[in-house]
């Protein structure tokens, strides 16, 4: 397939795409490539050739600069601040959140569900209340009823002016302490929760701990803390007095303690501290581990040798964590934290985790598409320079075995809510806007909580779009990514995608860490079932083996079974690794889930969800796909497309709909290695580009006829002109361009 790349430094080349998921797995390349962009001949060099070239994105006829402010119109299609399935100010009206079975619900709401969508803020606000205002505003615009708070322990930590080295020691800095609040209460107000980790980033002095073993360094690094909380009983006082310090105080904006404060809905103890890792962190944490095994061991009357020591590592890290876990939850409810609490958020698919993962409230995890990998150990992020291995294409093709929705499926429980508080499908691939897409549906179809798309600094709601630097997470400053993110609160939140009934659970033995004494891979084929129905963990005892039949979810299509324990499941098909594939027939394509509303296509490389109020595609160039009432074929580019009424009358009848279509993003002076785009050397910089699509949409009504107007919209909502549609047999068509004058048009508003 042969591409001009835009105003290059070099003639065109043929391009060969390849991409990496989340989960390390090579994606194929697409059917179809990017078209010449002028009509000019295309080069004949052959891709071998061509891969000893750079690439560089500059602006062109096929790539755009994004313009215009931030914020949208208020009151206009995309403001979704007043949707009511969305908000109910102020948060927390009806008390306290609850874990109830597999959903969240409010105390004083009792039997009914709730979900969030929510993004992550990555430092302290502003000091400017109306920046304050303003960022919570956006907030709402965008449909987020959620915000994690992260990384903000650092900022809020007091570091002593006498202290030259500015590192950590205790108490919390009332300034930036006040900014926090102010940004809690502003969200509270609107409707919009917030969550936190107790620990993320928080420097931590060695002078803090005088007598503390080791090396000479000043600080902690970030991984020794979350190691030492668990081990070291002076680390863990320190924690709990960070976190005491934290729920004790009063938020002078709300009137309340944040421990009194029910718009706090649930809290993670410390982020992405995977005790699968921890232990080696350093010679001195790994001593004190050791220590910790020698008296586990002794204590179950073990010899201990060095083949006990690495046969039995994962079972006693598994219950020297829960054991910890236990009374470090007794510690929260000792402050009078009241909300759900939740731990290890990372290691999604490790058994070890898994079993750790079992005592909590609810389940948090995190999960990323094409995050990018620096080949380059001095790297650092916040520089333009890069040496990255990234993602290059479509996800959809690699989703039987791998991509992160797929993943995040089988780590799910049954019996407890799941939230996924960390995700992103990353720049700079060309198909990273259809993330949203498969992510809102799936989250939907799987019934999961809480969607929590990561991340964005204070601010990010001022200025105008021009100024948008590209980088991996661009979030909502990517103004493609911030109209994607209304088909989350579409699908997710207003539940346009239905639940799966049908439930494929993995059964795994409450004493599987006995079982783990050698390290064990996670069977790909159980990545699969997600796309199918509902699936997750299910636990069971295995001195109590009948009694698995009576705990199998309704309408248990089948069970995989983990460990050697044998089950009763009354006729319920009960498979193992060497069965499950052809049992369940997994390499099938198309991949349609139990509703019918979800088909993932891997040979064509495309995605369909299609419900009565909304319908999205995830469609490659060259590609056509068809819904109940809407098709979609992409003339021009890799698209991702979505019409959704939003009145909420089915799409056949409604008076109002939206129409997207988004595109991928480059940066100006973006360069590659070669012509792979795999490997990215420089990020550019503003501004972001969107590259040219064309697609060509007919949908199953007259709109003419019955007197609806095609607009094209502008970044905030704004109507810039007029659009002509046809109409063929009673159907309607227009093809979408989203380059005009100058403009990149990504949305259209549909009305009479």
């Amino acid at each position: 397939m042969t591409v001009r790349i835009p105003k290059l430094f070099f003639s065109s080349v043929i391009l060969s795409f390849a991409a990496t998921t989340c989960s390390g797995i090579a994606a194929t390349a697409l059917d179809d490539a990017l078209n010449d962009a002028d009509g000019a001949a295309t080069a004949t060099e052959s891709a071998a050739t061509a891969k000893s070239e750079q690439i560089v994105f500059t602006t062109s006829e096929d790539y755009i600069p994004v313009k215009g402010p931030r914020r949208v119109k208020k009151g206009g299609i995309f403001d979704f601040s007043t949707k009511p399935w969305i908000f109910d100010a102020p948060a927390g009206k009806h008390g306290f959140i609850r874990a109830v079975g597999e959903h969240f619900e409010f105390e004083n709401r009792p039997g009914k569900p709730v979900r969030f969508n929510g993004l992550n803020l990555m430092d302290v606000p502003s000091a400017d209340s109306a920046l304050v205002e303003s960022d919570a505003d956006a907030m709402a615009e965008a449909g987020y009823n959620l915000l994690r708070l992260h990384h903000f322990d650092d900022w809020i930590a007091d570091y002593k002016a006498s202290d030259p080295k500015r590192y950590h020691s205790g108490e919390l800095d009332p300034v930036n302490l006040d900014r926090l609040d102010r940004i809690v209460a502003a969200c509270k107000k609107r409707g919009i929760y917030t969550t936190l980790d107790f620990y993320t980033i928080r420097r931590i002095r060695r002078a803090h701990f005088p007598d503390y073993p080791g090396t000479t360094d000043e600080k902690f690094n970030r991984l020794e803390y979350k190691a030492l909380v668990w081990v070291d009983e002076r680390t863990a006082d320190d924690f709990w007095a960070f976190a005491e310090n934290l729920m004790n105080h009063v938020n002078p904006y709300t009137g309340l303690a944040w421990k009194d404060d029910p718009a706090i809905v649930f809290i993670s103890l410390i982020n992405e501290g995977p005790m699968t890792k921890l232990p080696g962190v350093t010679p001195t944490v790994q001593a004190m581990f050791d220590r910790k095994f020698d008296e586990w061991a002794a204590k179950r009357g073990y010899e201990n040798t060095p083949e006990l020591r690495k046969e039995r590592h994962r079972q006693f890290i598994t219950e020297f964590y829960n054991e910890t876990y236990a009374r470090f939850v007794r510690s929260a409810r000792d402050i009078g934290i009241r909300v759900p609490l939740t731990d290890q958020n990372l290691d999604t698919l490790r058994y070890e985790t898994i079993l750790q993962r079992r005592q909590f409230d609810y389940i948090d995890l995190h999960a990323y598409g094409w995050h990018p990998t620096s080949l380059d150990k001095n790297f650092r992020w916040h520089e333009n320079k890069a040496a990255l291995k990234v993602g290059a294409v479509s996800t959809i093709k690699a989703y039987y075995s791998g991509g992160p929705m797929s993943i995040l499926a089988s780590g799910r429980h049954y019996g407890k809510p799941f939230v996924v508080s960390e995700w992103e499908y990353c720049m700079p691939a060309e198909s990273a806007q259809e993330g949203t897409l498969l992510m809102a549906s799936y989250a939907a179809a799987q019934n999961w909580n809480g969607l929590v798309r990561f991340g964005l600094g204070h601010g990010f709601s001022r200025g105008n779009f021009e100024t948008v630097k590209p980088r991996a997470i661009l979030a909502i400053a990517n103004p493609q990514t911030a109209l994607a993110e209304r088909m989350t609160s579409l699908l997710f939140l207003r539940g346009d995608v239905r639940p799966s009934v049908d439930n494929y659970p993995i059964l795994m033995p409450l004493d599987y860490a006995e079982e783990l004494k050698a390290e064990k891979v996670w069977p790909e084929n159980l990545r699969r079932i997600g796309l199918l129905g509902r699936t997750g963990i299910l636990f069971f005892d295995p001195k109590k083996p009948e009694a698995v039949a009576s705990m199998l979810p309704p309408n248990t299509k089948g069970v995989f079974q983990i460990g050697s324990t044998p089950v009763v499941t009354n006729g319920v098909p009960v498979y193992t690794d060497t069965t499950v594939r052809l049992g369940l027939n997994l390499p099938r394509n198309p991949a349609v889930n139990d509703t019918g509303e979800l088909t993932l296509d891997r040979d064509l490389g495309v995605f369909s969800v299609v419900t009565p109020r909304s319908e999205g595609f995830a469609v490659p160039e060259g590609q056509e796909v068809k819904g109940a009432f809407a098709t979609a074929k992409s003339k021009k580019s890799f698209a991702t497309v979505f019409v959704s009424a939003m009145d909420e009358k089915p799409l056949s009848t409604s008076e109002s709909y939206l129409i997207l279509h988004l595109t991928g993003s480059k940066g100006e002076g973006m360069r590659f290695r070669n012509d792979e785009l795999a490997i990215l050397d420089e990020w550019g910089n503003a501004p972001l580009l969107a590259h040219r699509g064309e697609v060509e949409f007919t949908f199953n009504r007259n709109f003419p006829e019955e007197g609806f107007v095609l607009y094209a919209l502008s970044f905030s909502g704004e109507r810039l002109f007029r659009v002509a549609m046809e109409t063929q047999n009673g159907r309607s068509r227009f093809t979408a361009k989203n380059t005009s004058d100058g403009h990149v048009i990504a949305a259209y508003e549909l009305a009479r």
